[in-house]
């Protein structure tokens, strides 16, 4: 019998089946944008737009930039097929 919990034995899982150097490597280039304006695409073609608040090596969290209301995207890295950084208009 397994001392872990299900929640732990799932995120083993899935560090197992996604981490690789360029989880890494997409980590450290999502660290150098935190705060700023970032599109992510995920490898099912969805596109989050927002700021970029907090990355670790598991997840990224992007804060919705137009509503009145904070509303914050959770994206897994091993979702990430690309990522964009929005320049900001000048003003």
């Amino acid at each position: 019998m397994s001392s872990s919990s299900p929640e732990d034995q799932d995120r083993k899982q899935q560090k197992e089946r996604c981490d690789c150097c360029c989880i890494t490597g997409i980590e450290r280039e999502l660290k150098k944008l935190e705060s700023q304006v970032i599109t992510v695409v995920t490898k099912n073609d969805i596109e989050f737009t927002g700021r970029l608040i907090r990355v670790d090596s598991y997840i990224l969290v992007l804060r919705d930039i137009d509503e009145p209301i904070p509303t914050f995207t959770y994206v897994s890295l091993c979702e990430v097929s690309a990522f964009l950084f929005i320049t900001p208009p000048a003003s």
